[in-house]
């Protein structure tokens, strides 16, 4: 099992100047509204401290959910 720091890393090494985070944007961010607290462990901030904001496209795919 490869961390997702490790996983970007490679993608990295071989070239790549962006990478495409999805839920983990998604589970970041509620953590955060949730406790107005940054935690440090997400992908997202993990990442962004070894390689900078910059080099993230985020994905997220967004459905409609109707509660009745």
């Amino acid at each position: 099992h490869y961390t997702n720091l490790e996983v970007a890393s490679e993608y990295f090494k071989s070239g790549a100047d962006k990478i495409s985070i999805g839920s983990d944007t998604i589970c970041a961010t509620e953590e955060y509204l949730r406790t107005g607290v940054k935690s440090g462990t997400s992908s997202l901030e993990q990442i962004s401290k070894v390689y900078g904001n910059q080099v993230y496209i985020l994905d997220v795919f967004a459905t409609d959910m109707f509660i009745f």
